[in-house]
This record gives C-alpha cells, structure tokens and sequence, in this order.
C-alpha cells in the first residue's frame, strides 16, 4: 500500500511539473505590417518601396523591419533570413 502511495504521488508530482512548463510558454503574437528596412522605417511602409527596401538591405547594409499597420511603430526584425523578398513592399 505504501509503496502504491508513494508511485501515485511521483506520478501527480511530474503531472504537475509538466503542465508548469507547458503553461509557462509565451504565446506567439500576430503582426500587421510592411515590411521595410531600417533606413527608411515606417517611410517604406508601401508597395512603392519595395525595390528600394532591396537594395538599400543588400548593398547598404541596412535590416529588414516591420512597420505596424496601425500606429506606424517600427518593430526590428531578429531573423533576417526568415523575411522572403515577396513579402518586402507588401502589408
């Protein structure tokens, strides 16, 4: 019997662990935006700008860059291999 007990509290005791971790994940978070780059910011948030976003990330060293929809914020973009030349001029 103690032996039992013992089994069935290790067992709640990593249950319970378990769905710590589980809730302790952030939550992912969707954006609406352009994509620009950081030189122009939220200038470059139109379609317009799409060949000179380009340009200025290949050959000027500036990064890619999120403008909200919205309130115009300009969010850094940490993945840079993640953002698709499709996407660049596009909300």
């Amino acid at each position: 019997m103690k032996k039992k007990f013992v089994l069935v509290t290790l067992g709640a005791v990593v249950f319970l662990i378990l769905s710590a971790f589980a809730a302790a994940k952030p939550e992912g978070k969707t954006w609406t935006g352009w994509i620009s780059d950081s030189g122009c910011g939220a200038k470059g948030a139109k379609a317009e700008h799409k060949g000179c976003a380009i340009t200025c990330v290949k050959q000027k060293g500036a990064k890619y860059v999120l403008v909200d929809s919205k309130t115009q914020a300009v969010v850094a973009i940490n993945n840079q291999d993640a953002v698709k030349e499709d996407n660049v001029g596009m909300e």
